[in-house]
C-alpha cells in the first residue's frame, strides 16, 4: 500500500502534462494512453504485491520451521537430563532427593557432568580426557585430527599455554589453538582451563565473538586442540598503536561498539560466561 500514492502520482503527472500544457496526439489517443498506462501500472502492482506477499509467506514457514526444530531439540534435551538425573542417582536414596536431582538436570546437563571428571581425582588423565571426547562425538563438535590440516609455517600467535596456528578444515582457512608440546603431569593441572573455554565457546553465537567449529582431541597425546573461524584483518593492537594513519572518531566508535556489543552478550547469558 506504501507505493499507491507513487502509483497514482505516475497517473496524475501524464493526465496533468496532457491537459494543462497539450498534446498534439487526438483527445482519443490521450485517453487510450491513460487507460494503457493505469492497466501496466496496476499489473506492475499486483505482480509486485504477490511476489511481495510470497517472500513474507516463505520467510514465515521458515521461522516455523526453525520453531519447531528447536521445541524438538529442546524437548529431546529435557528427556535426556531426566535419564541422566535417574541413573546417576545413587541406590537407597530417598525420593525427595530424586526429585530435587531431577528437578535439577534441567540446569545441569549431562555434558556438564562428563566435564565434572576433572574434579574425580580417581580418574586418571587419559580417561578424563576420552570421556570429553565421547561427549564430543555425542554433541558432533569433536573433529578428527585427520580432518584439519595444520599450516606450522603461520602462526598466528603464542601464548603461555600454545600457539594459534593456520589450518585448513573441511577446505576452509581456520585457527588452530594447540598446546606448545605433549603435555606432562606438572602442565596437565591448565587442561581444565582449556576444557572450559570449549564448554563455552561451544555455546556462543554472536558476530562481535569468533566461530568455535569443533576440537581435536587425542587422550593418548593428552592434547586438545580448538579450531575456530579465521579472522581476517589486522591485529587490534597493532592498529590502534602502530597504524600508519590515525582512526577516525566514527571508526573508534565502531570498534568500541563491536566490543562493547559481545560483552554484553556473554554477560548476559544465563548463566553468566566468566572471561
Amino acid at each position: 500500500c506504501s507505493m499507491l500514492p507513487l502509483e497514482v502520482v505516475g497517473i496524475s503527472i501524464y493526465l496533468m502534462i496532457v491537459f494543462a500544457i497539450g498534446s498534439f496526439e487526438t483527445i482519443v489517443d490521450n485517453f487510450y494512453n491513460i487507460f494503457f498506462l493505469s492497466i501496466i501500472i496496476a499489473f506492475a502492482a499486483f505482480g509486485k504485491r504477490a511476489a511481495e506477499v510470497s517472500e513474507r509467506q516463505a520467510f514465515l514457514d521458515i521461522i516455523e520451521q526453525k520453531h519447531l526444530r528447536c521445541r524438538a531439540e529442546f524437548e529431546l534435551s529435557q528427556v535426556e537430563t531426566e535419564r541422566g538425573a535417574e541413573v546417576a542417582g545413587p541406590d537407597g536414596e530417598s525420593d525427595a532427593q530424586s526429585e530435587s536431582k531431577r528437578s535439577s538436570a534441567h540446569t545441569t546437563t549431562r555434558s556438564n557432568r562428563i566435564f565434572d571428571v576433572f574434579e574425580d581425582a580417581s580418574c586418571s588423565w587419559t580417561q578424563q580426557i576420552d570421556a570429553i571426547r565421547r561427549l564430543g562425538y555425542a554433541e558432533h563438535w569433536c573433529i578428527e585430527e585427520e580432518e584439519v590440516k595444520l599450516l606450522p609455517n603461520d602462526v598466528l600467535g603464542t601464548g603461555s599455554y600454545g600457539q594459534v596456528l593456520k589450518g585448513i578444515f573441511c577446505g576452509m582457512i581456520v585457527a588452530v589453538k594447540t598446546p606448545h608440546d605433549k603435555l606432562k603431569a606438572s602442565h596437565l593441572r591448565r587442561l581444565p582451563a582449556l576444557c572450559n573455554e570449549l564448554r563455552i565457546l561451544r555455546r556462543v553465537r554472536h558476530s562481535g565473538i569468533v566461530t568455535f567449529h569443533g576440537a581435536t582431541i587425542s587422550p593418548a597425546d593428552r592434547r586438545i586442540a580448538l579450531v575456530m573461524e579465521f579472522v581476517r584483518g589486522p591485529v587490534l593492537r597493532e592498529v590502534l598503536l602502530c597504524g600508519d594513519k590515525e582512526l577516525g572518531t566514527f571508526q573508534r566508535y565502531q570498534l568500541m561498539l563491536g566490543v562493547c556489543n559481545a560483552l554484553f552478550y556473554l554477560h548476559t547469558r544465563k548463566p553468566h560466561i566468566v572471561h
